[in-house]
């Protein structure tokens, strides 16, 4: 029973699982930073032309399958830990910058020039206004992508980073099906629970910003 596995390994999934997590938030916490860095910066009247290619890199990007960008990865970097997160953040930088774009085009216009007529600069309208009026669907790209970095991060075991790959990995190899599950359920819920909280968060500020409107 896969019960039976998890408490007489308890001590290797726990250790396994924090090693997951180590890498899904240093690779997250890199794509959040980069992420929103560029999809400001495309919304910019500076850099607004670099928008159509880099909303189609990310079109194209998102659709190539996480395993290729890994096998590229190999080449550039090797193996290892560093390699791992690099490969995690090409991945999962996407859907925030995407997200990031989106949210700040489709606030309203007619919002954003009242702003700069009461006399707030670019970067108090970006602070006050863009970013809060965007944010839930900001912070939807930041939860897509975490999520995606979890499930992703399995597949980084194969180029020797450790996390709950390991597992799954080795259990296929040696097909066992209880150790295959030791790796796959804590990552599935892991993935589950993030989504969740993120829901939460999203309806936290939802609520918020609809008391603060009234």
């Amino acid at each position: 029973m896969i019960l039976d596995y998890l408490l007489e390994h308890n001590l290797q999934v726990g250790d396994l699982i924090v090693e997951h997590m180590i890498l899904v938030a240093i690779a997250e916490s890199i794509a959040i930073g980069v992420g929103l860095t560029l999809g400001i910066a495309i919304t910019r009247p500076r850099f607004k032309w670099l928008a159509h290619y880099v909303n189609g890199l990310s079109n194209i990007g998102q659709s190539v399958p996480s395993l290729s960008v890994i096998g590229l990865v190999i080449p550039l970097l090797g193996i290892g830990f560093t390699p791992a997160v690099f490969a995690l953040f090409v991945y999962v930088v996407l859907p925030i910058i995407r997200n990031t774009y989106a949210g700040l085009m489709s606030v309203d216009k007619k919002i954003l020039e009242a702003s700069v007529g009461i006399g707030l600069d670019p970067f108090q309208v970006l602070r006050h206004v863009e970013i809060p009026l965007a944010f839930t669907i900001i912070l939807d790209g930041i939860r897509i992508s975490t999520v995606f970095c979890i499930a992703t991060a399995a597949l980084v075991f194969l180029i020797g980073a450790g996390g709950l790959g390991e597992l799954i990995f080795t259990g296929i190899a040696l097909v066992d099906i209880e150790m295959i599950l030791a790796g796959a359920i804590p990552v599935a819920l892991l993935a589950f629970g993030v989504d969740l909280l993120f829901g939460v968060l999203e309806r936290i500020v939802i609520g918020t910003s609809r008391i603060m409107n009234r």
